[in-house]
């Protein structure tokens, strides 16, 4: 496996188990069409990426809660 992927607290709940996740959808040992980090508190997603780099970064730049 890679490097480890760094996700940013929630922007909106401020919690701080969020991980990456995929739709699952690739085709005959295709890797997914797209990837997105989810929080595991109330369930907020980010905008997907291609890859698992592009949804970290897509999660990582939103603005988190004051």
């Amino acid at each position: 496996m890679g490097k480890k992927i760094d996700l940013m607290p929630c922007p909106h709940c401020g919690g701080e188990k969020c991980f990456i996740d995929n739709n699952g959808l690739g085709q005959y040992g295709d890797p997914p069409d797209a990837f997105w980090a989810t929080c595991e508190t109330c369930y907020a997603s980010g905008g997907p990426g291609g890859n698992r780099k592009e949804a970290a970064a897509n999660w990582n730049r939103r603005v988190p809660p004051a």
